[in-house]
């Protein structure tokens, strides 16, 4: 295969100007100059010229993908083209360093990286690596050479999904040498199923080395490194450094398990349990000059990284405004009384004034607090009425949008011909013998907010009519647990082989209108969540069961069997639970009606992550 041509001193789609060669190897990595923004960028390419036309068109499609990855913590993809045959991307340039000169700085007079230092960019990083699994993306190349640092000290996450648009194979030249070989999780060398549970294997090697100063398999010889690797005889961290906390070293050992199930359920999850103090001795090794933010849990129920606490507790509020309670406000002021009072007399004059004043502080306080509530006692009283009649509709709405289904038989999972399949999709014949209600919408934005009283996730984009989402399973249970004490009962999330079964209405194609899908027919690898009924509904009449949001089964993950079954619930308990239909984010492959995502735990939520109601029969 021929190499590249050098792009030094060329201008790229007559904008990017080549300033010169950084690093080559398997990518080509050039500093550029933005010709229209007179800024800095990086040019990457491969090294190895494709001349196959399909295969182009194939990287194309990929970098297109690519290129919707926006996360604060990923590096940002600004352009992309073809120059001389060979595929180019553009990306924003982080120039202070990555992680492992930072690790390499710490050997040879070696101090470990504090804590607090480790809990300024190892949630970030989570959180960007989650937000590529939640775009059924893997890195699959996670080493400390590909966590940067800009200026300010901000991690981004890099050369993510570049070997799948640039080569042939994971695995390519270079990527089978010692320096990649400690970082890949024993399945990539077996030829298993790679998961996003896959890049956390590699998280947790990056934070041990951090931590540490070295590998925790630090063979001698790539066949050393790999016999300890497929062993897990990672050397205990304790070894390294003193008076680590208990919870740091279980969280690395899990997070490194040879054993995909026995990790965490996500990445947010392994930076969480690295990153929460729990041992009181070592909070002593921790730098209190770093900011608080650092050293409290993120927030593992957001695929975005947690509000910076630094900054929430500096917002800007009106003179006038305050969150403390009347009591608090009335405390407050009395000392500010006594205080003023004491500045300008003394003696009696002072105890007399001080006595006067508190009265007539108290008396305003009492009409505040309850004189205004009689002339308003009218109007309270109607709002709370309106309030109950609006939440009334609301269920009544929820009840009238239920559809039944018939009991009967399907078959479930995926034949192994079909497109975009997966190894878990065994299929197999099921028997569901009792009829139940599902929801014909997802539940909507305005169905959550009349009975919950506030959305889940803030910032997800607003519509009365549009699914409600940034959900997790235990925020779908609480809405089904309120549901049922007001209702007659008898709401809960769709088992997922009931799912899958009013997905497919009688189809045993790949989707329930055939064996593709359009965006005429489905919202899915789009811009944002439609409002529901957008789309035409499937033979069950029911609508959005292929894309807009996923959607939340009851089911724990759970191997199917390749005999037949009758109503399935899934295993009795485990780590992570179902998620169907796919969303308006993911390919095609991930909207298919067998499609089965299992990456999280119940408490993890996401912009993305909805559910529909069902109903016992």
């Amino acid at each position: 295969m021929p190499q590249t041509p050098s792009l030094t001193n060329k201008v790229l789609n007559e904008r990017y100007e080549i300033l010169r060669l950084l690093s080559s190897g398997l990518h080509n990595n050039y500093l550029a100059k933005d010709r229209k923004f007179s800024n800095v960028v990086l040019v990457k390419t491969s090294s190895m010229l494709i001349v196959d036309n399909e295969s182009n068109l194939e990287i194309q499609r990929e970098l297109i993908t690519l290129a919707k990855l926006k996360h604060p913590h990923i590096v940002e993809i600004n352009d992309w083209g073809v120059v001389e045959e060979c595929p180019f991307l553009v990306l924003q340039y982080i120039g202070n360093g990555d992680l492992k000169e930072r690790i390499t700085r710490m050997q040879g007079g070696y101090k470990p990286m504090p804590l607090g230092e480790l809990g300024r960019w190892l949630p970030k990083i989570a959180a960007a690596l989650d937000f590529m699994h939640s775009k059924n993306m893997i890195h699959q190349n996670l080493r400390p050479e590909n966590i940067l640092f800009d200026e300010a000290e901000n991690p981004y996450l890099s050369e993510f999904g570049f070997q799948n648009a640039f080569e042939s194979s994971p695995r390519a030249g270079e990527e089978l040498s010692k320096n990649l070989l400690p970082y890949l999780a024993p399945e990539v060398h077996l030829g298993k199923r790679i998961t996003a549970k896959t890049d956390q294997f590699s998280l947790a090697v990056i934070v041990y080395e951090a931590l540490a100063g070295k590998l925790p398999f630090n063979g001698t010889t790539p066949i050393a490194v790999f016999l300890e690797l497929m062993q897990s005889k990672a050397h205990p961290i304790q070894g390294s450094i003193e008076n680590i906390p208990l919870n740091v070293s279980n969280a690395l050992m899990r997070g490194m398990n040879i054993e995909q199930d026995q990790r965490f359920g996500c990445c947010a999850e392994f930076a969480n349990a690295v990153t929460e103090i729990t041992d009181p001795q070592s909070i002593s090794e921790i730098e209190l000059t770093h900011p608080l933010a650092s050293l409290i849990k993120p927030d593992v129920l957001n695929h975005h990284e947690s509000v910076d606490l630094t900054q929430a507790s500096s917002t800007t509020k009106p003179d006038n405004f305050s969150n403390d309670s009347p009591n608090k406000q009335a405390k407050d002021f009395s000392t500010d009384i006594k205080k003023t009072v004491a500045s300008q007399t003394s003696g009696f004059q002072s105890t007399v004034a001080l006595v006067l004043l508190s009265l007539v502080f108290l008396l305003s306080l009492y009409f505040f607090l309850f004189g205004f509530s009689f002339n308003d006692s009218n109007q309270k009283q109607s709002e709370v009425q309106s309030t109950a009649t609006n939440v009334k509709s609301i269920y009544d709405s929820i009840e009238k949008d239920l559809v039944l289904i018939q009991s009967g038989k399907f078959l479930m999972g995926s034949p192994i011909t079909e497109p975009g399949r997966n190894e878990d999709e065994i299929q197999h014949e099921v028997t569901i013998t009792k009829p139940f209600y599902l929801g014909k919408f997802e539940v909507s934005q305005e169905q959550w907010e009349n009975i919950m009283g506030s959305f889940p996730d803030p910032t997800i984009i607003k519509g009365s009519n549009l699914p409600v989402s940034g959900l997790s399973w235990n925020d779908c249970q609480d809405f089904i647990k309120k549901l049922n004490e007001n209702t007659t009962g008898g709401y809960r999330l769709p088992t997922e082989a009931e799912w899958e079964y009013a997905c497919r209405a009688g189809a045993k194609t790949a989707y329930s209108f055939g064996e593709t899908l359009t965006n005429k027919e489905a919202n899915f690898f789009d811009t944002g969540a439609k409002p529901l009924g957008s789309y035409n509904p499937n033979a069950f009449g029911l609508y959005d069961m292929h894309g807009n949001v996923w959607e939340w089964c009851n089911d724990w993950k759970g191997k199917y069997s390749a005999n037949a079954e009758t109503d399935p619930q899934g295993p009795l308990s485990g780590t992570e639970h179902i998620l169907r239909g796919g969303s308006f984010i993911t390919l095609l492959p991930s909207v298919r009606s067998s499609n089965r995502f299992t990456l999280y735990s119940e408490t993890y939520k996401n912009h993305y992550y909805g559910f529909r109601l069902a109903k016992t029969f």
